[in-house]
């Protein structure tokens, strides 16, 4: 992912590392021409080595380096699972599906020294008046704060004479937390809403503050169009060195499934493919590219009546990062591991015919 840096020449007039902005926001390609410009503040950054919050004090990239790596890693933060639970995106469609339309950044500008430390409140009023400096430069409509907390009461607050914050908190309470909404306008005459929520990463129940944003804030969803493509990238697993006597099968699944989604493995259903060992430099390009495209892929799809030990890992790889998995299998001809069948993250669908097979399929996409 990359960040817009049209705005970066009037963020640095504000940055001060002592009292002002610190970290530059995330820009998404597409945020200076929607019609409704989102910003998501997060809460503020945690850093419990002190080099690395020396870092974090001085570096104007820091917030987008760290967005880049919790997005594109393997193992997705918890704050951002829950954020793509809200918005109902998957983590490997958010950056198309949200990435690019919004702008992103912390609130607090210091970093915490440890993940149980609270923000003070100079760090809250510091936290204010830079975004007063970021609402006048970027001009969001709505301000989604993830979290509670900052620094507020209800009523009007002065916040230094270069503007001032109408705040009220809700009447309903989600998961014993009561949100906050507000009218933020800045000395140059920037107006934006903002509205707080319970923090994605722990006891977030993503569908009610759902519903609590599309009744308060209807225009966080319909002005990013998140409204997933219904063409699935698809990873699709059957057995290759195991044994290829499924080979056919695979095929028809496959181009059964091409008709309306991309299949990223239609080798799989290769007749000619190889199911002998290759080299070892070989069998590392096969690994580096099957995980790119576990990573890339919005489902798996396998068939597991031929066992393959290859194609378990393939499952477990792909329950690590939280992809849904569909299992099919032929239940006249094997019986599936418990590992497979007593895993409840895993959807199995047994059959006795083709017929009931591709139905199954169709279930899947409906």
């Amino acid at each position: 992912m990359e960040t817009l840096t049209i705005y970066d020449d009037q963020f640095d007039k504000v940055y001060n590392k002592d009292n002002g902005l610190i970290h530059f926001p995330w820009i998404g390609r597409d945020y200076p021409n929607n019609k409704t410009k989102i910003l998501i503040l997060g809460d503020s950054h945690y850093a419990e080595d002190e080099d690395e919050r020396e870092r974090c004090k001085t570096e104007k990239n820091y917030t987008r380096g760290i967005l880049n790596v919790a997005v594109n890693q393997d193992d997705i933060w918890s704050m951002f699972k829950g954020l793509y639970s809200l918005f109902g995106v998957t983590p490997y469609s958010a950056e198309n599906a949200l990435w690019n339309k919004v702008a992103f950044c912390n609130f607090v500008q210091e970093p915490m020294k440890r993940r149980d430390a609270k923000p003070t409140s100079k760090n809250y009023r510091r936290a204010w008046l830079c975004l007063l400096d970021l609402i006048d430069i970027i001009k969001p409509d709505i301000c989604l704060f993830i979290g509670i907390r900052g620094w507020v009461s209800n009523g009007y607050i002065n916040l230094e004479n270069r503007g001032y914050c109408s705040l009220a908190y809700d009447t309903v309470r989600i998961n014993g937390y009561t949100p906050w909404r507000a009218t933020i306008s800045t000395k140059n005459g920037v107006n934006t809403r903002a509205i707080a929520i319970h923090h994605t990463s722990q006891r977030f129940t993503p569908e009610k503050w759902r519903d609590y944003l599309l009744l308060r804030e209807p225009l966080l969803f319909s002005s990013l169009d998140l409204n997933e493509d219904p063409m699935k990238h698809i990873y699709f697993a059957g057995s290759i060195r195991g044994g290829r006597a499924d080979a056919e099968l695979y095929r028809r699944m496959i181009a059964y499934l091409q008709l309306e989604h991309k299949v990223l493995t239609e080798h799989v259903g290769d007749l000619s493919l190889s199911k002998t060992e290759g080299l070892k430099d070989r069998d590392v390009a096969i690994y580096e590219q099957d995980t790119a495209w576990l990573r890339e892929a919005d489902v798996v799809i396998a068939e597991c009546t031929t066992p393959s030990l290859g194609v378990g890992y393939e499952l477990a790889y792909a329950e690590k990062l939280g992809k849904p998995v569909h299992i099919f299998y032929n239940k006249r001809r094997t019986r599936l591991s418990a590992m497979l069948t007593g895993n409840r993250y895993f959807n199995v669908h047994p059959y006795d015919c083709e017929e009931v097979l591709f139905a199954l399929l169709d279930s899947v996409f409906k």
